[in-house]
């Protein structure tokens, strides 16, 4: 047999430990210790989880979870929880985060409350079709999880019909939203997303709703971490938390003396693609007070998923904070002169395009494959020069080992990473907005808000190009293509499409 799906068995088997924390908080029902040897044994009996489920009197408050145990129990024997809870080490990672959770003073207010994963909560209260309304007027693509990532959410029955009451009123329900400009229904459709937020938030401090985002505990120097963080908070009037600040920019390039390695990956002794921003972050003590901690998250991409990703403090690095994939990074990072600037570099080099995207996810033009690798070199030559100038005297590699330089050479999923780096780099740095448009990276890989500027930007592009040739004409002033850019934004602003690109995330509670 198997283990079930990580998101399935994770939050179902939350909602387990935390239902044994309720009722014991040293983890002992009816005179027996539930260690992990105890929840390895489950599944060794005919009824595994259903069984102790029933057993221990939990069946009514798991009502919600009946399809997920379902499931758990079909797929999952006493070797899968070996795995599970000893191996991974999930039996220590979750019980030492429920009993954290129930000790709390501040949200001791969920034990009245019933519990449903995301997608249950969302269909009961209406926000999936609310949501998916906003997600057609903005183009976004993909789960809700970029709005708010809450995997389990507590709630009373009065918080599903507030949210639904309000849903009701909101302005992308009305008939005529559909007869409006696309500039006047993303206006609309953002008030009614911070309506929504300011909703949550409300019946969060009402003690009626907890939506709770779970990340898997981190064992460092011998302890557990059992953080509880409150995300999406406005700030108080000391300004706390502060806005999120870019510390660093690290591009993929590093300098020897008579070569550069670009790309970073692994084993080569180089610099890898780096943006590290300075947070602060929310938490609750066990009194249940608010403390802020200043911290660093670093924005980094993963080879194995080709996304990007956010990596924590080493005694957090268990609790990733999600993986944004190239389409929707695409989105992101789309700008007018950073589209211009990698595609000016791909006509040099392939007297062609390569791709209408900037992140090009690899792609290579050639008659054979020695062809193609020949030229993906050149085109990473050209940006690492676009990139930084003082690598034009210097030879391109993609390890200072000559030995793995040699393979990588040969490689064609190093060429992918190492464009795809660049890419990326590139169009921060050529965007003209590089804090900010590494912040909206940030915030979509974090669930902190989403955004999609590639249509208007695109637009943009078009336009301040055709404004800049014809500047150019005789009797003409001649414009610089960012003055033809500004006039071809003032333009677009006064057109049906606007210029919002940006949907706020939604207050959740993240345990870490």
């Amino acid at each position: 047999m198997a283990l079930p799906a990580a998101e399935i068995i994770n939050e179902t088997m939350w909602v387990v430990y935390f239902l044994i924390a309720k009722k014991s908080s040293n983890f002992v029902l009816k005179g027996t210790e539930i260690d992990e040897n105890f929840m390895i044994n489950i599944f060794e009996s005919r009824e595994k989880l259903s069984g102790f489920i029933k057993d221990y009197g939990f069946d009514q408050q798991l009502s919600g979870l009946k399809s997920e145990i379902s499931n758990i129990d079909s797929i999952m024997n006493s070797k899968d929880a070996q795995k599970y809870f000893s191996k991974n080490g999930w039996h220590n990672a979750l019980q030492s985060q429920v009993k954290n959770l129930v000790k709390n003073q501040k949200i001791s207010f969920i034990d009245k409350l019933k519990i449903v994963r995301q997608t249950g909560f969302y269909k009961m209260s209406n926000i999936d079709e609310f949501l998916q309304k906003v997600w057609k007027i903005f183009k976004f693509t993909g789960t809700y999880n970029r709005w708010n990532p809450a995997d389990v959410w507590f709630y009373d029955v009065a918080a599903i019909k507030e949210i639904k009451d309000y849903i009701k009123t909101t302005s992308i329900n009305r008939q005529e939203i559909n007869s409006l400009q696309d500039r006047v229904k993303k206006n609309l459709a953002i008030d009614d997303i911070v309506g929504l937020n300011r909703l949550i938030l409300k019946l969060y401090e009402k003690g009626d709703l907890a939506p709770i985002s779970l990340k898997k505990s981190t064992l460092y120097k011998g302890v557990l971490s059992s953080r509880i963080g409150l995300v999406n908070v406005p700030q108080n009037d000391m300004g706390r938390p502060t806005d999120p600040k870019v510390t660093l920019k690290q591009n993929p390039i590093k300098l020897y003396s008579n070569i550069y390695v670009s790309g970073g990956v692994a084993g080569s002794a180089g610099n890898d693609l780096t943006y590290d921003i300075e947070i602060d972050q929310v938490i609750l003590d066990m009194d249940g007070n608010k403390k802020y901690k200043r911290e660093t998250d670093s924005i980094i991409y993963n080879s194995d998923g080709k996304t990007l990703g956010v990596k924590k403090e080493k005694q957090f690095k268990e609790s990733q904070g999600g993986s944004l994939g190239m389409g929707d990074a695409e989105k992101i990072l789309y700008t007018a002169s950073g589209s211009r600037e990698v595609k000016k570099i791909r006509r040099d080099i392939f007297n062609k395009s390569l791709s209408s995207d900037i992140i090009s996810r690899g792609k290579m033009i050639g008659k054979n494959y020695k062809d193609k690798l020949k030229n993906s070199y050149d085109y990473i030559d050209g940006m690492s020069n676009a990139l930084d100038p003082s690598t034009k005297n210097k030879k391109l590699a993609f390890s200072a080992s000559e030995m793995n330089n040699t393979q990588n050479m040969k490689d064609e999923k190093v060429y992918e990473e190492v464009q795809n780096k660049l890419e990326i780099a590139l169009a921060v740095k050529k965007s003209g907005k590089e804090d900010e448009v590494i912040l909206d990276l940030w915030s979509a890989i974090t669930s902190k808000g989403i955004t999609n500027r590639k249509d208007y930007e695109r637009m943009v592009e078009r336009i301040g190009y055709g404004i800049y040739n014809r500047s150019k004409k005789s009797g003409q002033k001649q414009l610089t293509q960012k003055e033809a850019d500004e006039l071809a934004k003032q333009s677009l602003r006064a057109t049906i499409m606007g210029n919002q690109s940006k949907v706020p995330g939604s207050f959740h509670i993240k345990l870490y």
